[in-house]
């Protein structure tokens, strides 16, 4: 009958709007999964390219110099410093922000931390970052000195040289104190 014919048509209709929604869930949720791996492609491609920086010559003895915490420094390399860190601080921000609205996991937010931590414990980083302070709203320097400052001790000037000499001729003994005769 025409009342059975509508009844049908409803159920098969009522059907395909549940499969509509369950679809565009499953996309939505594809959608998010998606977005969250281009966030972490991007910080990652960051984190390569703030890294990186330090591969070209200057900026490799500019590093040296302040991990060694050796002389002073002059105005090239003062505002040399002065750029990285703010880099460095935006990119914290930024991985705060994306933390906080879920497109970044806390491991990833953890990861961003870790080497601007390291970093912001050289003295000529901790330094360079209060000449900073007016550069960044004052919610921004509260939130970057409670994140990377207060968790991490003042660094002692390490010979980076000496200590990866080292580390290697441990690493050669144990070898052969392992390897076949």
């Amino acid at each position: 009958t025409l009342e059975q014919l509508s009844s049908a048509s409803q159920i098969v209709a009522a059907i395909g709007v549940i499969a509509s929604l369950v679809y565009l869930g499953l996309q939505v949720r594809q959608s998010e999964i998606s977005q969250r791996a281009l966030v972490l492609q991007a910080r990652t491609d960051r984190g390569i390219t703030l890294s990186l920086c330090f591969s070209e010559p200057y900026m490799g003895q500019l590093l040296a110099k302040v991990i060694h915490d050796e002389g002073d420094l002059d105005a090239a390399e003062q505002a040399a410093l002065l750029g990285y860190i703010r880099s460095l601080a935006l990119n914290v921000l930024d991985a705060q922000a994306q933390n906080r609205i879920g497109l970044l996991n806390d491991a990833g937010f953890e990861r961003a931390l870790a080497g601007a931590r390291w970093f912001f414990s050289l003295p000529y980083a901790r330094a360079t970052w209060r000449l900073l302070y007016v550069q960044f709203t004052a919610a921004d320097v509260a939130s970057l000195n409670r994140l990377l400052i207060e968790p991490a001790p003042l660094a002692v000037p390490v010979d980076q040289v000496a200590k990866g000499k080292l580390i290697r001729a441990e690493l050669l003994a144990a070898h052969s104190a392992t390897a076949p005769s």
